[in-house]
């Protein structure tokens, strides 16, 4: 699938040794997207997340950097089953992209915390996840909460009105979620991975990493989705070694 380049910035636009970049992670990038323009999906889209959002803003709990809604099967089901947003991704991107298959990194919704705790909703970071989606629920004042990219040491300042998102490379660009100066400030932010597996993956969870909510287990999870993705990989092997010694025993006829 692929667009018109109008949508999309690269990482060669701001870095000229993009493929050498590397995070705070040792992770270097996959591809030479950096991130889209602001675009909007839909009212239905987005009437949907807000209502999702009210209903379950009573689960939101205090992670390690920031206050999310988390694991809730009727989110993850309409998002992943439902909603066609990896398709609006995707043509976005130019570039096939799929809910990351970690359910608990698939989606979280970024509240306000209390300012007590932490001054933005979220500090400079790179993310664990390696595309994201970045998407407005609600927004007091429209005048701030911008999100905040760091491009080669050019800040960038994006500002998202509520029903506007941006997808990015966010464990290669690193960016700041700052408050809105009065009021709330509430995003959808979804994880990709590309839908090709031998594209090479970036996702980073260690062993130990404290979780956002109880009863998290990323690392069980996360080897999950590594097996299934070294599984798929073999499969393709087998294919391949079929083709070719189907090819070969083309030529072993030729020749009889």
């Amino acid at each position: 699938m692929t667009n018109d380049n109008r949508s999309i910035s690269k990482l060669s636009n701001y870095f000229s040794n993009w493929r050498e970049l590397c995070n705070d992670k040792g992770i270097s990038p996959v591809v030479d997207i950096a991130h889209t323009t602001k675009f909007t999906i839909g009212e239905y889209f987005h009437q949907k997340v807000y209502n999702f959002y009210r209903k379950y803003k009573d689960c939101a709990k205090m992670g390690k950097r920031s206050l999310t809604i988390r694991n809730i099967d009727p989110i993850y089901n309409y998002l992943k089953y439902e909603s066609g947003i990896e398709s609006v991704i995707s043509k976005m991107a130019g570039m096939d992209f799929v809910l990351h298959p970690m359910r608990s990194e698939a989606y979280l919704y970024n509240l306000t915390p209390d300012k007590a705790v932490q001054d933005n909703i979220d500090n400079w970071h790179y993310d664990y996840m390696p595309f994201v989606f970045v998407y407005m629920i609600e927004k007091d004042d429209p005048e701030s909460g911008k999100l905040v990219l760091n491009l080669d040491g050019k800040m960038v300042e994006v500002n998202l009105n509520v029903g506007e998102g941006i997808f990015m490379q966010g464990s290669q660009i690193k960016h700041l979620a700052k408050r809105c100066s009065q009021g709330n400030r509430t995003t959808l932010v979804l994880s990709f991975v590309p839908r090709d597996v031998t594209v090479r993956d970036n996702t980073y969870i260690k062993e130990g990493m404290c979780p956002y909510h109880q009863g998290e287990n990323l690392h069980k999870q996360y080897i999950d989705f590594k097996n299934e993705r070294i599984y798929r990989l073999i499969q393709m092997k087998r294919d391949i070694d079929r083709l070719i010694n189907r090819e070969i025993e083309d030529i072993t006829r030729s020749r009889l």
